[in-house]
């Protein structure tokens, strides 16, 4: 995002339409939304006394495994998910860092292909590795729920997953 709350399309690798924030904002004064050169402005809020309930992260075209090769995106990921996990933020209360893919363009069904989904919980019990069907509208189950959220759209519907129940 080359500035705070930018309403373009794309610019460089940045792509809008993986920041779905930027298309629901209710007007401009509500906007949070932070450009992410990299992890250093991030984990100071996260280690700060004001740190944020959530926080959404995209990598840009050039580090997503889609647009740019799983390689980029591997290193992408070690570079920004530890120091996540450190922060005072993850390792000072009941925090969830939600890892998935977007898509799976070797596989088209179920629809946009399986994809991985990693959930880290500060505060799990241990339940180790749980294969699970579900799919991104399971995810926002999960998410929406955790807030006490209305479910829309297809997270109404139990069929596509709800990771939040595999871990409580």
């Amino acid at each position: 995002m080359p500035s705070p709350c930018n309403s373009g399309s794309t610019y460089g690798p940045y792509a809008r339409r993986h920041n779905p924030f930027a298309c629901y904002a209710d007007d401009a004064s509500s906007c949070h939304d932070i450009p992410y050169p990299g992890s250093a402005g991030l984990i100071a809020t996260l280690n700060s006394t004001s740190s944020p309930d959530s926080v959404w992260i995209t990598p840009n075209l050039n580090n997503d495994m889609l647009s740019g090769s799983v390689q980029q995106g591997d290193a992408w990921l070690k570079a920004n998910l530890a120091p996540v996990l450190v922060s005072a933020w993850f390792t000072g209360g009941n925090a969830t860092v939600i890892v998935s893919m977007d898509e799976n363009v070797q596989q088209s069904t179920p629809g946009g292909g399986q994809v991985p989904l990693i959930v880290i919980s500060s505060d799990a019990r241990g339940g180790g590795a749980v294969a699970i069907h579900g799919n991104h509208y399971g995810t926002l189950r999960s998410i929406e729920e955790a807030y006490g959220l209305a479910l829309l759209a297809g997270a109404q519907s139990a069929g596509n997953g709800h990771v939040v129940k595999y871990f409580d």
